[in-house]
């Protein structure tokens, strides 16, 4: 990929000219449109894949909003210091810019809020959906709920009939409900009303979580005359005197009069970038499509990055039964994980983590430095151990209990066998499992601190291979309150803007709560699209 140096913009042959280009169509995205086209611009949004959402619509949907008009619904109340208590605490502002944060807590409410008055976007607060560290005792600002929402389910067929078929039904992953909703999974109900209720569903292509999401306000933006186009990847930027003018794609070059809007998502799909960057490889549950194009345009143009070895993690399996295109799909959320009959060991065998830890923080572990090695011991084979108590109880992945013993669980009698069959040491595994059993039976860890424990010790046993994932990775161009890219003298970048996970994540390596990305990339997309709207008009000509 090389960005486009032209002499004159008034004299370049542009095949199209539009007042501000958004490249990628997931939250940030979808929102930087909605705002850029009711600032009076003229927009077009380019998507890379033949299918629109990008990791959104992959994903569960909710957006982490502080101070939302939703918080009410559950019966709670929310305020945006003690929004800021809680990130601020958490982070100590270990972030690319402690303003961002202030600035996210201030807009996020006030973002909802204008999707919701002026595009069909509705949501909801989500039951059972605390903070992520909400065990912290000690923590400021932390609340049980309401500060996630979701969008409501929509009819996609009915709603947008050209663009159906471009949107997915749901993720590859099993833990998203195809036809229920964060809130049903959550909260009690009939098994019969909530069985009418996909079936209903299903027979009139109502969709939900993520995919209501995007399909919400892509509505909006057919209804604001915006274009959109699939299967339209960006190739490169094109720069005039030191400014970005437009954007270079497989049809010609379009002209960016205002500006261009990068939302293409993260790195997370190029290996190369992943081990430069993050130092050792991450297995994505996102979009394929992330393979870091935004990223490399913005270096190319001269940005400044920051925060280029975090990412949103979560542990990953593969289930041979789920595939796509023939190839495995890796599966985040294993609840067997934090079964108490189970443990984590690594290559020799031993445990290195508390098996327990927030999903998010679980990966980071895996690239820590041994000072007995040397090196990375943990970056090869993790086995998460579990006998037979924890089999019978808890589903893991498509292996349901009660179900025969799939190969791929590596059922053994004994855990001889199965270190044999893992290819780990034998003595190594049986003393790691002895050590865990009498932590359990007396109550503590004293190696990781972990609360939830018995034994493992009724055969037979079993292993499913675990892998460091990531929802997308965090670093990028570093960007203004108002989404413009900054160039490495702390200036903005001319007709340059980014936002969701292909610009420096605001929270740095924090994770707040489940829909911390997808508030992250609506709020910067807002801001971005707003702003982008009133830039300077450049010359330029078709």
């Amino acid at each position: 990929m090389r960005n486009q140096v032209i002499d004159d913009a008034a004299r370049h042959p542009w095949q199209e000219t539009f007042d501000v280009v958004v490249v990628g169509s997931g939250a940030a995205g979808l929102v930087a449109a909605v705002t850029a086209a009711d600032g009076g611009a003229s927009v077009l949004l380019l998507e890379k894949s033949d299918r629109l959402g990008g990791t959104t619509a992959l994903s569960g949907g909710a957006a982490w909003i502080p101070a939302n008009s939703h918080v009410g619904e559950l019966g709670g109340t929310d305020s945006r210091s003690d929004a800021l208590a809680y990130i601020r605490a958490l982070c100590d502002d270990d972030v690319p810019d402690p303003a961002l944060v202030d600035v996210f807590v201030e807009t996020a409410p006030q973002m909802l809020a204008y999707l919701e008055e002026r595009t069909p976007l509705k949501t909801a607060a989500i039951p059972g959906f605390p903070d992520y560290y909400l065990h912290l005792e000690d923590l400021p600002g932390r609340t049980a709920g309401g500060r996630a929402v979701e969008a409501l389910p929509f009819a996609v067929r009915d709603e947008l009939p050209d663009h159906a078929d471009a949107l997915p039904i749901r993720s590859t992953l099993n833990i998203l409900g195809e036809r229920t909703t964060h809130a049903e999974e959550r909260a009690p109900q009939d098994p019969g009303e909530l069985a009418g209720s996909i079936a209903r569903r299903t027979t009139d292509d109502v969709r939900v979580k993520g995919v209501a999401l995007v399909a919400r306000l892509l509505r909006g933006l057919v209804d604001r005359g915006v274009v959109v186009r699939t299967s339209s990847p960006v190739d490169g930027l094109v720069l005039a005197d030191d400014e970005v003018v437009g954007v270079r794609t497989d049809g010609g070059t379009v002209a960016a009069r205002r500006a261009v809007v990068l939302a293409s998502g993260g790195f997370e799909w190029d290996p190369d970038s992943v081990r430069g960057f993050i130092g050792y490889d991450v297995v994505p549950v996102s979009a394929p499509t992330n393979t870091g194009d935004g990223l490399q345009m913005a270096l190319e143009a001269g940005a400044s990055v920051a925060n280029m070895r975090s990412y949103f993690g979560t542990a990953v399996a593969y289930d041979p039964t789920v595939t796509d295109h023939d190839a495995p799909v890796a599966q985040a959320g294993l609840p067997i994980r934090t079964h108490a009959s189970s443990l984590i060991v690594d290559a020799r065998g031993e445990r290195f983590l508390n098996e327990h830890t927030r999903y998010n923080d679980f990966p980071k572990v895996f690239g820590n430095f041994d000072t007995r090695g040397p090196g990375l011991p943990n970056l090869g084979a993790a086995w998460l151990i579990f006998d037979a108590t924890a089999r019978s109880q808890t589903a893991v992945l498509s292996a349901a209990p009660g179900d025969p013993d799939p190969d791929w669980l590596h059922p053994s009698p004994d855990l001889d066998r199965l270190a044999q069959r893992l290819g780990i040491d034998a003595v190594n595994l049986a003393t790691t499992v002895a050590e865990y059993n009498d932590f359990a039976k007396r109550g503590e860890d004293p190696k990781f601190g972990r609360r939830a424990m018995a034994p493992v010790e009724t055969a037979p046993y079993y292993a499913l291979r675990v892998y460091p994932g990531t929802l997308s990775t965090t670093g990028g161009p570093r960007i203004t309150r108002h989404g413009e890219v900054l160039r490495r003298d702390g200036t903005p970048l001319p007709g340059l803007y980014a936002a969701g996970t292909v610009a420096a994540g605001i929270f740095g390596h924090l994770y707040p709560s489940g829909g911390s990305p997808i508030a992250m990339a609506m709020t910067f997309g807002f801001l971005a699209g707003r702003h982008a709207a009133t830039a300077p008009a450049r010359r330029v000509a078709v």
